[in-house]
């Protein structure tokens, strides 16, 4: 494990790196004993155990850094084709590059046979900037194109996110920034892209929806009567696109998928073979946390000190998203919440959500959640163009 450490500047806290010291090399040596542990505890399930995903196509938003990349490799790695979404094309392609190199050193490991690019799978970058919902539909119509020749979309991650990036802010849409890039734009391409996922389960004998979420949701609200949190009240919870907007959009996030669950389940068809699943990482030192603005929350501050010394390496975080995109035996066993442990362990552990909103709620908060949103995207001039009937509503 290597050694970090962290300084106040005029950006905040940051991660540099320097020699490891006596902190570090004890929290190395904590990590080891918890992952001979977590051994005896666990049968491990690693991303060895990927099947070869020949003529599969995959979508992951966020791919060009962090777990978003480890997942994209991973995929490549086995051989399927990657839609990489990434805000920044230039970031995009060199992520792109990064994955291309770093498979044909190793000799292009996957299950393919002839050369070495043909032992693995195709990257396609696609920019798109998730803060704005006029630019998620065009991302959904560039996705069409290449479902095309696919037969379909059989895999979709929605993992970019904003963590704490400052001030309250909002989109060109009137959409807090947090819950416009974490929630209502990943909701929006999800419904936009559900005829694609349907052709794909057809084909394919099924479809994965993952969304990637965090024990944040447990800090999460719900207020109906702010959904955009776009002009906050004095004493409102989302003064700040802070804490409070990021564990709002997670817990949203969850509620989204396990409803969206219920629906396909109850329309049938291939539709209802499309698994739904939400993740969480655990603590992860990831390159998310640099993006956080560590001066105004203290919080985030907090949280990036506390990943640099505990947090697990981004390959690892990858796993539970992974294994819910990718393993054969949870074929119908979506909706399920997959991750870790509060201390990192048992990482693809079956989880309820931490949330007292998901405790009380029930399926009615969750449906009226889905309608809400769907109502709120439709008055934005951006209706889903796919929305599944509520179960009630189809069983009678």
């Amino acid at each position: 494990m290597s050694g970090t450490s962290w300084s106040q500047s005029g950006a905040g806290v940051t991660r540099s790196s320097v020699r490891p010291g006596v902190l570090s090399r004890l929290v190395g040596a904590v990590w080891s004993v918890e992952q001979a542990v977590e051994g005896l505890l666990v049968d491990h399930w690693t991303p060895n155990r990927i099947p070869d995903l020949s003529g599969k196509l995959a979508l992951v938003t966020g791919g060009n850094s962090g777990i978003g990349l480890e997942v994209c490799r991973k995929l490549v790695e086995n051989c399927a084709t990657v839609l990489l979404v990434s805000r920044d094309k230039q970031r995009g392609e060199e992520a792109a590059a990064q994955i291309r190199a770093s498979l044909m050193s190793q000799g292009g490991s996957g299950p393919g046979s002839g050369t070495i690019s043909e032992r693995i799978g195709r990257i396609v970058v696609l920019q798109a900037d998730l803060l704005s919902l006029r630019d998620v539909q065009r991302l959904i119509g560039e996705v069409k194109r290449h479902t095309r020749e696919a037969g379909g979309l059989h895999m979709l991650l929605c993992n970019a996110a904003l963590f704490q990036p400052g001030a309250h802010a909002v989109s060109s849409e009137g959409l807090e920034q947090t819950l416009a890039v974490d929630y209502y734009s990943h909701v929006e391409l999800t419904l936009g892209l559900l005829e694609e996922l349907t052709r794909g389960s057809e084909r394919g004998g099924g479809a994965r929806v993952v969304l990637q979420a965090s024990q944040a949701e447990a800090f999460g609200s719900l207020d109906f009567n702010n959904l955009k949190a776009s002009r906050p009240p004095v004493g409102d919870k989302f003064t700040d696109s802070g804490m409070s907007a990021y564990g709002s959009a997670k817990l949203w996030m969850l509620m989204f998928a396990e409803e969206l669950q219920r629906r396909l389940r109850a329309g049938g068809g291939a539709a209802a073979r499309i698994d739904v699943f939400g993740v969480h990482p655990g603590l992860v030192d990831s390159p998310l946390m640099d993006k956080a603005d560590t001066q105004r929350h203290l919080n985030a501050a907090l949280l990036v000190m506390q990943n640099m010394f505990l947090g697990m390496p981004t390959w690892r975080g990858s796993l539970p998203a992974l294994y819910a995109l990718t393993e054969p035996s949870l074929a119908g066993k979506g909706f399920q919440y997959i991750g870790p442990n509060w201390f990192n362990l048992h990482m693809l552990g079956v989880r309820s959500p931490g949330s007292r909103l998901w405790r009380t709620g029930g399926p009615e908060l969750r449906s009226r959640l889905f309608e809400e949103t769907a109502s709120l995207l439709q008055q934005l001039g951006h209706p889903p163009a796919h929305l599944p009937k509520p179960a009630a509503a189809l069983a009678t």
